[in-house]
């Protein structure tokens, strides 16, 4: 299945819209790290930013940035 290419700032708004419907989810957000295509043709992954001491939603956080990896690629940026 190909995946949706997202600009930079799309993309990060689409992980973090996804993680805000996730309650155990609260205080975490994320920023996007941009890499070469991994085996999985995925050229994007997160860094994760927690505020407070919640660690509950590390988990699902991490199932639901999978999903989005599977779904959307970053758009190359034009120079």
């Amino acid at each position: 299945m190909a995946r949706t290419l997202a600009d930079y700032e799309k993309l990060k708004e689409i992980a973090n819209a996804e993680l805000s419907r996730i309650p155990e989810c609260a205080g975490f957000a994320v920023g996007i790290v941009v890499h070469l295509p991994d085996e999985t043709g995925c050229n994007w992954d997160i860094k994760v930013t927690r505020k407070g001491l919640n660690r509950h939603g590390a988990p699902l956080l991490r199932e639901a940035i999978l999903l989005l990896r599977g779904r959307y690629n970053l758009r190359a940026a034009r120079a």
